[in-house]
């Protein structure tokens, strides 16, 4: 094998489908209407939002699905994450972040199955009033030449070809 020769990989990926279903007893106002709703991301993607919920004030049903493609490896470290942000809708001034949930989840595929989890409801480091509840499940493996894999295959390649220039314009292999 040469130094500066790309490293052979294995693509492997799963779909992680995540349903929000509600919280109760977050923190709102006592003296207006609680809009919240929910912003959830996956090993720190794009945050998906889910539709304001107008009628239940601190307790919420969100109601909400979201599919994510993970690479294998995701599942393997602790640092890849599922965060769940709780938002209170304000007409005037911007959103404000009421409180958040974060799961490894390596820790949801060594968890049991079960229809669905509950976590406290934190903001910052401290656990504050409420509960979200969610389901979620790992989708089957697949190869990387499928479709819904081919962003994560693409984004890595393009990691290596750029690293591979610069190992191509420094002398790496120098004879004795």
């Amino acid at each position: 094998m040469a130094c500066c020769s790309k490293p052979e990989t294995k693509w492997v990926c799963n779909e992680f489908e995540i349903t929000l279903i509600s919280a109760t007893d977050v923190e709102g106002r006592n003296f207006s209407r609680t809009r919240v709703y929910a912003g959830v991301s996956i090993c720190g993607g794009a945050e998906q939002k889910t539709p304001v919920d107008m009628e239940n004030g601190t307790n919420p049903t969100l109601n909400f699905n979201a599919i994510h493609p993970i690479d294998d490896s995701d599942v393997q470290h602790y640092c890849s994450r599922v965060v769940i942000k709780l938002y209170w809708k304000r007409r005037l001034l911007s959103d404000r972040c009421i409180g958040h949930v974060d799961v490894p989840l390596r820790e949801l595929r060594d968890r049991a199955s079960r229809p669905y989890v509950e976590y406290p409801v934190r903001r910052g480091s401290i656990v504050t009033k409420g509960t979200l509840r969610f389901s979620y499940r790992f989708g089957e493996t697949k190869a990387a030449g499928n479709p819904s894999c081919s962003w994560i295959k693409r984004a890595f390649d393009g990691v290596i070809a750029f690293v591979s220039v610069l190992a191509l314009a420094v002398p790496c292999c120098v004879a004795s």
